[in-house]
């Protein structure tokens, strides 16, 4: 139990277990750390809401792969589903092959793709495809992406080793 008493000028003494070592604390300092927890509380119930709508797409198979930044590379966590054949089919092909989000995030990309980069998987796993397209065909590409089911020819830019222009 917490006993507050106003000792005026701006000053309340408190006593609880807690509160015994504070002594007369001014009024603003308490007000100031209630905003503070309030702000906190806020915070707290905000990640609260982000991590059930994860909860909930992974549960009703919405969300295929998380993708976490790392102390040197993204990890990348993926649900073991009836795609592992399809997987292994596209990571033992002979050609580039990346998966996309609708914004043109790269959210998986296979050896070779990685390869045709010249940057490891992890590196490219996270950047824009943008950044891989020329720029006279990102527009052609911005159309194709916005269709469900779309076949279409793009050129890359050139790459240097490691490294490639952004868009």
């Amino acid at each position: 139990m917490l006993k507050m008493q106003f000792l005026g000028k701006g000053v309340v003494n408190m006593s609880s277990k807690l509160a015994k070592d504070q002594g007369n604390v001014p009024y603003q300092e308490l007000l100031d750390k209630n905003h503070a927890l309030e702000a906190e509380i806020q915070d707290l119930k905000i990640q609260l809401e982000e991590a059930e709508e994860l909860r909930r797409a992974i549960s009703e198979g919405d969300l295929d792969a998380l993708i976490i930044p790392g102390p040197q590379e993204k990890l990348i966590f993926t649900l073991d589903s009836a795609d592992r054949a399809y997987r292994v089919l596209v990571e033992t092909m002979n050609e580039g092959t990346a998966t996309l989000a609708s914004d043109g995030t790269i959210l998986y990309c296979n050896r070779q793709f990685a390869e045709i980069t010249k940057m490891s998987s992890g590196a490219v796993v996270g950047t824009s495809i943008y950044g891989f397209i020329a720029p006279e065909d990102a527009i052609t590409f911005k159309a194709l992406l916005k269709q469900k089911t779309s076949v279409g020819e793009l050129k890359f830019r050139k790459i240097s080793s490691g490294t490639h222009d952004r868009a």
